[in-house]
């Protein structure tokens, strides 16, 4: 049995979305079972890697809203197999972009 107040800092929401979420999903337990955790996390898994690849973003050097567009463009263009954006190469295209930034002679 997983917490509601454990949930929402491991994924970094309120618990109030928490209580939302369960609600919309007709649970009326305190806590999650495992099953109940893996769904919550089907669904709140790829918000939170999206918003750690925005921040990766930002500190390679892209203005907030230009990190949030490209994370964007870049989820939609890069895609698993199954459909789901490839969070790997998200990471890995923002990693190129800070290198030939800081290789570049010009300043930035």
């Amino acid at each position: 049995m997983y917490s509601d107040a454990w949930i929402a800092e491991e994924f970094a929401v309120s618990l109030r979305t928490v209580a939302r979420w369960k609600c919309t999903h007709g649970i009326t337990t305190s806590g999650f079972s495992k099953v109940q955790y893996a769904v919550f996390s089907e669904v709140y898994g790829p918000k939170m890697e999206l918003k750690r690849l925005r921040e990766q973003a930002r500190k390679a050097g892209m203005s907030p809203h230009a990190a949030a567009e490209n994370v964007k463009k870049l989820s939609q263009r890069k895609l698993t197999s199954d459909g789901t954006p490839d969070f790997e190469a998200i990471s890995a295209h923002i990693a190129r972009r800070k290198k030939k930034a800081e290789d570049s002679p010009w300043p930035a």
